[in-house]
């Protein structure tokens, strides 16, 4: 969180919006509406199928969406779920809204792929997007690891956008 609290601390009190794809619990979530989140019109979406991933493959996860509600119940009146998949979710959404977009839903290269050029017109110029597990790694198959897609949105949108940091995450701001 001191990364977050760094690149985000400035939006802290002022009207914005972010989005989130993956949730799981919410702890991100809870993070961002306690300390990021703090103005009363500020909001944030968040995009989940409440199933996990395929890592998630042998964890019974039956409650995860009761578990997010929970967790995030004292902040209900400023988030917006949009429950499903990310590739029909995102394509609904308003464009150019957002300050800050958080991708973190499947590890899958080809869905972490999908997820970045769909949130793109999503953000604001200017502003944030994090990709989480840049560096995670659970199979030798490269797309089967977020890095090679956002390797590859990275090569593609060059001179769109900066990239601000990169390790466990990388975080890139929006040019053009």
């Amino acid at each position: 969180m001191p990364v977050w609290s760094e690149l985000l601390g400035h939006l802290k009190g002022r009207e914005c919006h972010a989005l989130e794809v993956g949730v799981f619990e919410g702890r991100s979530s809870v993070w961002l509406l306690e300390n990021i989140l703090t103005h009363p019109a500020s909001t944030l979406t968040v995009v989940d199928t409440f199933v996990g991933g395929a890592e998630h493959a042998a964890t019974d996860l039956t409650d995860l969406e009761a578990r997010f509600r929970a967790n995030t119940a004292a902040h209900a009146a400023k988030l917006v779920v949009r429950k499903g998949r990310s590739e029909a979710m995102l394509r609904e959404l308003p464009l150019g809204r957002y300050d800050f977009v958080s991708i973190d839903g499947s590890h899958e290269a080809a869905d972490v792929l999908s997820d970045a050029v769909l949130s793109w017109p999503l953000v604001k110029p200017g502003w944030l997007v994090c990709f989480d597990d840049y560096e995670w790694w659970i199979d030798a198959a490269p797309e089967r690891s977020p890095k090679l897609a956002i390797d590859a949105f990275l090569a593609t949108m060059r001179g769109r956008c900066e990239v601000v940091r990169k390790g466990w995450q990388a975080w890139v701001k929006k040019v053009v």
